[in-house]
């Protein structure tokens, strides 16, 4: 049953680092994601690799199934006050939980009881809607 676990955390990482396809994306989402790891309490000794098998075994445990949603909305409070000291925007903390949702779908990590949390989650934050795009707004007013 671990050998299992290890094997899909690792097959998580690799889809994780597969599905990242621009330049930009692959040098920002696994450093927002290792600062996740860190709030998350994941050991900074070791790889994000390993954190992130760490991660996967936990937010999958049969007493945590809550674990994942409540950690990441603890991660969002903290980054929202963050936004609130002026010393980050709120884009910054939009790809923070962009790249957590990536990882949790690729690693099928449950995130609470809801299939569309993270949803949830952007919905609440100032200025963010469903839709995740990256994609600066025309300063003409056109999509």
């Amino acid at each position: 049953m671990e050998s299992q676990t290890t094997t899909t955390a690792t097959d998580a990482w690799t889809m994780y680092i597969y599905s990242l396809k621009s330049p930009v994306s692959k040098q920002k989402y696994p450093k927002r994601l290792a600062t996740f790891f860190a709030f998350a309490g994941m050991p900074q000794n070791i790889s994000i690799e390993e954190q992130s098998k760490l991660f996967v075994a936990k937010a999958t445990a049969t007493d945590n199934s809550n674990w994942a949603f409540n950690t990441i909305l603890k991660f969002v409070m903290a980054q929202l006050e963050r936004v609130n000291r002026k010393e980050i925007v709120i884009a910054t903390l939009r790809g923070y939980l962009k790249s957590i949702k990536l990882f949790c779908d690729v690693a099928e990590v449950p995130v609470g009881r809801n299939l569309h949390s993270h949803t949830a989650i952007s919905f609440s934050l100032p200025g963010i809607s469903a839709n995740t795009s990256n994609s600066r707004p025309s300063r003409y007013g056109g999509g």
